[in-house]
């Protein structure tokens, strides 16, 4: 990342007497107790931090009836809280180890969805019953999130206990939530006084601006003319923003394939607007939330943008669906039908040889 010897931090050459000096092994023995002792009570940790949680959520009142001062206080809250569950979400990932057969916040939110919707119920009834299903929607400020229409045959109905890490990815979201519902009855609040022409524009608020309005202050003089969020086609593959333009670049060399994670698979291409059959390899251009009830059938997912922070390409990796993003051109290099083999570990997506077919007058046997 850094050209160490330019920036003047290369470490110098190592002498016979610095090898003689205990502070550093002593610190790193020192360090490395402190990690052991992190990894020893993170369980307990996360399990109380996500206990404390969902007190905290069970505690903020009901939006309709919430003062604007009880607002102000439970976004702050949101806030705070975001920033303590992801750096121990973090620690988890990075100290404990994943077991065979645990459960994720994906496959609950899956289950979840599935027994809403075989018992027809709608998207809030679902959300109510099992707020787990959240894990399938990425967070947006608007009047109420949206499901999938449908979870897949074969998603799971029981899920194992969640892992300290997902358990507070699955805590992470529905913060996320809260300060999402929090913002749009914000807006709507303001919009009611007159303050805001629409409480959609609430999204253009920065955090600070938008407490302060709440408190009573004027809203910045430019928010009307603040990018609204884009409601056009993606983003190229490649661009750069120019002032308030965006300006679409030349594909460099290369393929520009990222790894998203999920291990490898092989399976036939689809792509177009009907469900993937079980088994085939999903190629979009986009990573659409609307896709992640497919996930779990799919024998591997492709996609000409999107990052591996996305939360699709989250949601296939704990799925273990092998996925790769940003592959320009995927689309038309594997049309539908084409059997391709797709490794999320290294970005490698390759068609595969035909299988052989019976020769000139010979039988196939089946």
């Amino acid at each position: 990342a850094a050209d160490l010897r330019r920036l003047g931090a290369a470490p110098g050459r190592r002498s016979r007497l610095r090898l003689l000096n205990p502070v550093p092994p002593a610190r790193r023995l020192g360090a490395a107790w402190r990690v052991g002792r992190l990894r020893a009570d993170l369980p307990a940790l996360a399990a109380e931090t996500a206990a404390q949680v969902d007190a905290d959520l069970a505690a903020v009142p009901p939006l309709a009836e919430i003062t604007d001062e009880e607002l102000v206080a439970a976004l702050r809250w949101v806030r705070a809280a975001l920033t303590a569950l992801h750096g121990l979400e973090a620690l988890s990932g990075s100290l404990l180890e994943q077991r065979d057969g645990a459960g994720s916040a994906a496959a609950r939110g899956l289950a979840a969805l599935g027994r809403g919707r075989a018992l027809g119920r709608d998207d809030p009834r679902i959300l109510a019953s099992d707020p787990a299903v959240l894990a399938l929607s990425p967070p947006a400020i608007v009047p109420a999130p949206r499901l999938p229409a449908a979870a897949p045959a074969d998603a799971p109905r029981e899920v194992p206990e969640l892992p300290p890490r997902e358990r507070l990815r699955l805590r992470i979201r529905w913060v996320q939530e809260l300060g999402a519902r929090l913002a749009w009855t914000a807006g709507r609040r303001l919009a009611a006084s007159g303050a805001l022409p629409d409480p959609a524009l609430v999204r253009a608020l920065r955090f600070d601006e938008l407490v302060a309005a709440v408190e009573g202050a004027a809203l910045p003089a430019d928010l009307e003319r603040r990018p609204a969020p884009p409601r056009t086609a993606p983003l190229p593959a490649e661009f750069r923003l120019a002032g308030d333009r965006i300006v679409a670049e030349a594909a460099p060399a290369g393929d520009g394939a990222r790894p998203a994670g999920g291990g490898r698979g092989a399976g036939p291409a689809h792509s177009g607007p009907d469900a993937p059959p079980p088994g085939s390899v999903l190629v979009v251009g986009t990573l659409a939330p609307s896709l992640a009830a497919h996930l779990p059938s799919l024998a591997g997912l492709v996609a000409e943008t999107g990052s591996p922070l996305s939360h699709l390409a989250i949601l296939a990796r704990e799925l273990g669906v092998p996925t790769v993003v940003g592959l320009r051109g995927a689309l038309d290099r594997f049309p539908p039908g084409t059997e391709i083999l797709v490794d999320g570990d290294t970005g490698r997506v390759e068609p595969l040889p035909a299988a052989p077919g019976p020769r000139a007058g010979e039988e196939s046997v089946a």
